[in-house]
């Protein structure tokens, strides 16, 4: 039976799709451990065997060096784990990750591992882009979120995969049917709140509109909550940190999903979000940024934001009382058959790639 172990420099919660490979190896009773750097403290359930985690504390005021330098300290922890369990195969999360072992990688894993690019990571810097293209190269396969990743990374026979999370889905009911009569309109940012420019900018255009209810809901949202009382905004709604079981609750209390992460940046522009797996299963519409690989990827059930114009309350109030709601569910619908289409071909490649047999 191989001998399986995730290595991630992000806390599980920030693994998204992770759940593609656990629920493949719980499934086939493959034994696994993960090894990662846990930045909250906090017990994070899972079926590991073993889970090894390294206690990191970062300052947001700290330079680049200085972060860089507490990072690496997870390299020799990590390490001495991965010499003394002898694992036969690792599931390497992010491209972060991948940078920092990559002597352990290409020297000792050549074609036993899986590598997992889940957003830019300085590639147009000549070097970086070399040590990606070695690291994808000897990899056994490498999976991307999205096809707007192929913009910036080597040329290569990359797996698209999807972040479906069924245990957060199933507990939440599609929209058969859309209440043109039901105010006020709820708008819900579910995740890592960071991006608080273009936030302040949402809650300045939607603040005290009686026909909205804007909602922040994660890390960050405590900040937003201060902006909005401080403003005396009366129709928004901020929760911080939050259980990842409590994402369906989100979701059950929404009527539009908030994508405005930013864009003008490769490492937005090219990003494609969780969320959007969300509003295609609830069938309800998503607000993204123009020239986005969003924009693209959710085209037929997305409302594109332009939080400059002064109009945008009327125009989002307008487009959304007038949506076709059987053909917002037919490209929603669409977007997951495809998606799911690809996710299913994932699963093929790593059953021929890990063995599930007892030796």
């Amino acid at each position: 039976m191989a001998r399986i172990a995730i290595l991630s420099t992000v806390n599980f919660k920030h693994m998204t799709v992770l759940t593609l490979y656990t629920d493949f190896l719980d499934r086939n009773e493959i034994p696994y451990d993960v090894i990662y750097i846990d930045k909250y403290g906090e017990s994070e359930e899972n079926n590991a065997v073993d889970t090894y985690s390294y206690q990191l504390s970062i300052n947001r005021e700290w330079n680049f060096l200085r972060k860089l330098r507490r990072y690496y300290g997870f390299h020799s922890f990590a390490k001495k784990i991965i010499k003394g369990k002898d694992y036969d195969f690792l599931i390497v999360w992010n491209s972060f990750t991948a940078i920092m072992f990559i002597d352990l990688l290409v020297l000792k894993f050549k074609g036993k591992y899986a590598f997992n690019i889940r957003d830019y990571n300085f590639e147009k810097i000549p070097f970086v882009y070399f040590l990606m293209k070695l690291i994808i190269k000897k990899s056994s396969f490498t999976t991307i979120s999205s096809y707007g990743f192929k913009k910036f990374l080597p040329k290569h026979e990359y797996l698209s995969i999807h972040s479906f999370n069924e245990n957060i889905l199933l507990n939440i009911e599609p929209r058969e049917n859309m209440s043109r009569k039901s105010l006020p309109i709820r708008i819900s940012f579910i995740g890592y709140v960071r991006f608080f420019e273009n936030d302040k900018k949402l809650i300045d255009l939607l603040g005290n509109d009686n026909r909205f209810i804007v909602q922040f809901f994660g890390e960050g949202a405590q900040y937003l909550k201060e902006y909005a009382e401080d403003n005396n905004y009366k129709n928004v709604i901020c929760v911080g940190r939050f259980k990842p079981s409590d994402t369906s609750s989100f979701l059950a209390i929404t009527d539009i999903v908030n994508n405005l992460y930013g864009y003008g940046k490769i490492e937005l522009d090219t990003a494609i979000s969780i969320k959007s797996y969300y509003a295609a299963y609830l069938n309800i519409p998503i607000l993204v940024f123009k020239d986005t690989y969003m924009e693209e990827a959710t085209r037929g059930f997305n409302f594109i934001c332009d939080l400059e114009s002064q109009s945008f309350p009327d125009d989002l109030y307008n487009w959304y009382t007038s949506i076709n709601h059987d053909m917002l569910k037919l490209n929603c619908n669409q977007y997951l058959v495809e998606a799911k289409q690809e996710n299913t071909y994932f699963k093929s490649i790593l059953e021929k790639t890990i063995d599930c047999k007892e030796e």
